[in-house]
């Protein structure tokens, strides 16, 4: 009996994973995945700064909220990174998340987005239901500036404007609510995102994840290749320019 009913929360789980995918998100639910992704913060290397501020300001009170509450820090909802292309944003995104050990919703615009009218907000607006419902919930948007650019960027009518609509208001009510949901988004440029992003109880966490320098290359190339046979003549040094 015991084992039927793990089995039937398997297929659960699967049943809801699949109905994700085609809704426009990346639904994990499995503990096994979530320490997969926690394996990656290690992996994110040269940004000890960083993490080292991710891991006071935002998993921190979030995990531990009585310690939160007796050193005053109120809960973050809502985290920025930007940077150049490939600097490891969305690593660090996916890391946040595992280190957390919440449920996690990749949301993936292209599947997003619909054709028809109408559509494409029901989908928004039914995953930030999804969270609710398997809150604590970290949600991860990249290429956030897809989603969140200013809005007097569009004719009145387009689709992008009407999706930050319902973002805006989805994380007002999670604030208020003060819900365990974490939006962490990622973008390459930040100067085209609306201001209505960065006010109060929004995106309140804004990070710089800059490019590696030569020695964080020499270290990223040595994890890539460790266990792999590599020439003796070879070196980070010389790799890493």
């Amino acid at each position: 009996m015991h084992f039927r009913l793990v089995e039937i929360k398997f297929e659960q789980e699967e049943k809801q994973s699949m109905i994700a995918l085609e809704r426009g998100y990346q639904l994990i639910l499995n503990k096994d995945e979530l320490r997969s992704l926690a394996s990656e913060w290690d992996n994110v290397v040269g940004l000890d700064d960083i993490k080292n501020e991710i891991e006071t300001s935002v998993i921190t009170p979030l995990r531990d909220v009585k310690l939160s509450q007796k050193y005053g820090l109120m809960p973050i909802h809502g985290v920025l990174l930007f940077g150049p292309p490939g600097v490891g944003k969305t690593m660090l995104a996916r890391a946040i998340a595992g280190r957390l050990g919440w449920t996690t919703i990749i949301m993936n615009l292209g599947e997003l987005l619909s054709k028809y009218y109408g559509e494409s907000e029901n989908r928004l607006a039914e995953l930030f239901r999804v969270a609710k419902n398997y809150a604590p919930t970290v949600i991860i948007i990249d290429e956030f500036d897809a989603i969140g650019k200013a809005r007097t960027k569009y004719v009145s009518d387009d689709v992008t404007p009407r999706l930050l609509n319902i973002l805006l208001s989805e994380m007002d009510g999670i604030t208020k609510s003060n819900e365990n949901i974490l939006v962490i988004g990622t973008t390459n440029q930040p100067d085209l995102l609306d201001p209505a992003l960065l006010r109060p109880g929004r995106f309140d966490k804004v990070i710089y994840v800059p490019p590696p320098n030569e020695e964080t290359r020499a270290k990223m190339l040595e994890a890539m290749l460790r266990g792999k046979p590599i020439q003796d003549q070879l070196t980070m040094r010389s790799l890493r320019r």
